[in-house]
Parts: C-alpha cells; structure tokens; sequence
C-alpha cells in the first residue's frame, strides 16, 4: 500500500473514531459515500474539525466532572 492511502486509511479511521465519540450515527452512515465524493483535502478538513469538537466536548466534561468533584479516568 503507497504511503498516501495508509495516510487517506488511518485519516478515515479517525474520522470514524471522531464520529462515534460525537454520538453521530448519521454522519457515520454517510461517511463512505461522502469520502468517495471529497477530495483528500476536503477528507483532511473533516478530519480536523471533528478532532476538533470531540476534544472540545471531552476538555468540556472532564472539566465539569472536575468542578462537581466527580472526575474519573475514562
């Protein structure tokens, strides 16, 4: 496999990941038929902006388990 479709395999890998972390199942579904549609770059962007909220939706939780006190290892 070209280094340029283990990068495009492990990108979707993420964005998978990203999308169940999100609770997307939608956007999951849809996935193999948009990336089909995109352009790598397109794919890339994706990819940063689901990184993106998931980690603002976990930085926000563990902040809020922190402030009640409950904060845990997930």
């Amino acid at each position: 496999m070209s280094a340029a479709l283990d990068t495009a395999s492990s990108m979707i890998d993420r964005i998978l990941h990203d999308l169940v972390g999100l609770k997307m199942p939608r956007a999951l579904e849809a996935l193999d038929h948009v990336v089909h549609r995109l352009e790598l770059s397109a794919s890339e962007a994706i990819d940063i902006l689901l990184s993106e909220e998931l980690t603002l939706r976990e930085n926000s939780r563990y902040q809020d388990r922190a402030a009640d006190g409950t904060a845990c290892d997930d």
